[in-house]
């Protein structure tokens, strides 16, 4: 419970470490900076931050892969995730007969600034396009993130792909 009035901040840094998350890949990084900042709870219980904080997100692309192995996507194994600024280049095994290597390139991308999805930009198996059947699985575990799952309200504004990893942007509260 906090005080009457809430708690005030003229400024508050927080560097979380190693988030794991229901329905998400484990969160590298979380930094959390900005000020003044009013912390205060409301009836419901809840508490909210009121005044400016930005948020970033570092999700690394071993925990990308070790989240889509943990998805069994597709009936699809043998992760293997790299991150560039073009996008998230995913290589994975599919067993038929025999092993078959898929390869895809996608974007992760801000939903109502609440959700991060996956987009497919390209795939191919064995040279030929699989669209549809990647498509069809990237719905089945889209969104990959979403705010509401954080233990603080926040809106998430845009994803930048960067050399090994994707970077969450967003702010501090409710809009």
């Amino acid at each position: 419970m906090l005080p009457k009035g809430g708690i005030r901040f003229g400024h508050v840094r927080v560097h979380l470490e190693g988030l794991s998350l229901a329905k998400a890949p484990r969160l590298d990084e979380v930094f959390i900076e900005g000020g003044p900042l009013h912390v205060v709870q409301e009836e419901s219980g809840e508490i909210v931050p009121v005044g400016s904080g930005e948020l970033t997100v570092l999700v690394r692309s071993d925990s990308i892969a070790q989240f889509l192995e943990s998805q069994g996507a597709g009936g699809l194994s043998n992760f293997q995730v790299s991150v560039s600024q073009e996008g998230v280049r995913v290589q994975a095994v599919k067993t038929v007969l025999i092993p078959i290597q898929a390869v895809a390139l996608v974007k992760l991308e801000v939903e109502n600034g609440a959700d991060v999805h996956v987009r497919l930009v390209t795939a191919e198996a064995l040279g030929v396009g699989v669209r549809t059947l990647i498509e069809d699985q990237l719905a089945k575990i889209n969104p990959i993130f979403q705010a509401s799952d954080l233990p603080f309200p926040c809106v998430l504004t845009g994803v930048v792909h960067e050399a090994g990893q994707v970077r969450i942007e967003g702010r501090l509260g409710k809009e």
